[in-house]
């Protein structure tokens, strides 16, 4: 069978369209997030965030097995959607007050493993959130189905503005830690109202309590999937709560939501469009690889540069933008944990292509393994840090750890994604560790850039001293990126650049195609069109 150029496609021109607004709505959203926590900073005391960086993985277990659990099997049946909507529904409402009760709970089991009490009324007040996840869940995996990725993104852009806006509302009239969980209270209960005017799906009075049974045999996988995920992600902040303080928690958590307001923008995005793009192809298994590693070479060519270059701007930001006294580790931190975050950016898509592909059992083993490994992987080492004289081993130790760990996990990812397909995965490696390559070699020029500037400046002007600092390491990536670019000529760079373009507004289009050409080399016309 012969197929089109753009059958080599990894989305369809309206995914395409709809990951690249996603990608800047989610820019936005971040750059706010990024403001309103600097802001916080000054106003919250370290231990607000540790306390705060205790009550999220607990949260973030009652959503992901609520939310995602049944999005991700209505999206796998897509084509049967009506039939299983309002079952589907019913069943995601109420499992959302479960969840929330189940929070309320470990709320005060958490405030006495931690002795920290606030634990208690914080995960009160957020047990809204699991609620209106189950509420929304049915609309929000409609959306997806339906390709409205622009949407979507503008939804949870909004929500999350919101969010933070009111976070910092409440943090100045003296709520304290308490502000974090308000925001979400109030912006959960907001969400339900707008998800279901956007996105409406018809509900009928009966619940079909009969089909729950099969959409909960079929969820087991998944559920069991999705849980190993958290503890691995998130969980660790609940391992580090033993060994840490709540002050060194407190960095620990800035440092990797900073990392992570860069990382998900593309990766997240993304990987919500690979889902029910790729299982659009499960019955073209030779174009669902090709566009499985399409995208992720694209997702590399993305989040590379930017994970490479927050870890060399990450001294003179964090010194520009928080109060240097107070979180003075916060820097080595944020650049040990981004040099990790890169690796992270394999999983979401992998675990796309095995959803798609409906290996679900698969991927719930994988998960468990890498779970149990991970736990006992950072726990060994925070312990062993323990015997270093050192105050902050133990954080250094923390962010080293999970870095390592998903390293060799995105390894182990990649064999597993290409074990049944003729596709060679040393080859698939090489070339997913070509984007990774280039941003390193970027990042070593900016950085040898940067240390030209001379010291004196700083006793003139230590501010002064920070922009030039990041707006030298700016430029100086550019250029070599740029250079790399130009000699290897990878084809997403055309790609990529089609898609801006595309996206463009007319009167920006030449100029964008200018850029294109004098920075990178790129012909956008020469791209494959999707």
């Amino acid at each position: 069978m012969t197929t089109s150029a753009a059958d080599n496609q990894p989305l369809t021109h309206r995914a395409a369209r709809g990951a690249f607004l996603g990608s800047i709505a989610a820019v936005f959203d971040r750059l706010n997030a990024l403001g309103i926590q600097a802001a916080l900073t000054y106003i919250l005391l370290k231990a607000d965030f540790g306390i705060w960086s205790l009550a999220t993985p607990i949260m973030g277990l009652a959503t992901v097995l609520i939310h995602t659990t049944v999005r991700d099997l209505l999206i796998y049946r897509s084509n049967k959607f009506h039939l299983w909507s309002n079952p589907a529904a019913w069943l995601s409402m109420t499992l959302g007050i479960i969840a929330g009760f189940s929070v309320i709970i470990l709320g005060f089991i958490a405030a006495h493993a931690y002795d920290s009490p606030k634990l208690t009324l914080i995960l009160l007040i957020a047990s809204l959130q699991p609620i209106a996840s189950g509420i929304t869940t049915v609309p929000r995996a409609k959306m997806s189905i339906d390709m409205r990725f622009g949407v979507i993104a503008a939804y949870l852009s909004a929500t999350s503005i919101i969010s933070w806006i009111i976070v910092l509302v409440f943090a100045l009239l003296g709520a304290g830690v308490y502000a974090f969980p308000i925001g979400i209270a109030i912006t959960s209960v907001a969400q339900c109202i707008v998800i279901w005017f956007i996105a409406p799906v018809i509900i009928r009075s009966s619940p079909q309590i009969r089909r729950w049974k099969y959409i909960i045999s079929d969820t087991g996988s998944i559920l069991a999937s999705n849980f190993a995920k958290w503890a691995r992600t998130q969980g660790d902040r609940l391992i580090l709560g033993v060994f840490l303080t709540e002050s060194m928690m407190g960095i620990y958590f800035l440092a990797f939501q900073l990392s992570l307001q860069t990382f998900s923008v593309i990766t997240l995005n993304l990987s919500s469009v690979l889902l029910p793009a790729l299982a659009s192809l499960n019955r073209e298994p030779e174009r669902q690889i090709k566009a499985f590693i399409r995208s992720m070479r694209m997702l590399l060519f993305l989040a590379a540069p930017i994970c490479a270059g927050t870890i060399v701007v990450a001294t003179p930001l964090t010194n520009l933008i928080f109060d240097e006294t107070k979180w003075n580790n916060l820097d080595t931190t944020l650049q040990l944990i981004t040099a990790g975050m890169i690796f992270r950016a394999i999983e979401p898509p992998v675990k796309s292509l095995m959803n798609a592909q409906g290996r679900f059992k698969e991927l719930l083993i994988l998960n468990i393994i890498s779970t149990i490994t991970f736990a006992l992987f950072i726990t060994a080492i925070l312990y062993a840090s323990g015997f270093i004289g050192d105050e902050n081993t133990p954080l250094y130790a923390a962010a080293i750890a999970g870095g390592a760990f998903h390293a060799a996990l995105a390894v182990v990812l990649i064999l597993v994604a290409f074990r049944k397909t003729d596709y060679n995965t040393f080859r698939a490696m090489l070339s997913l560790s070509q984007p990774v390559l280039y941003a390193t070699l970027a990042a070593i020029g900016a950085w040898f850039a940067m240390m030209l500037i001379p010291q004196t400046l700083h006793e003139f002007n230590p501010y002064a001293f920070d922009i030039i600092k990041i707006a030298t390491a700016i430029v100086a990536f550019l250029i070599a990126y740029s250079i790399i670019a130009r000699i290897h000529k990878p084809e997403e760079f055309d790609t990529l650049a089609a898609f801006v373009i595309r996206m463009t507004p007319g009167k920006l289009k030449p100029l964008n195609t200018k850029l294109a050409s004098v920075l990178f080399g790129c012909k956008p016309e020469h791209a494959q069109q999707p």
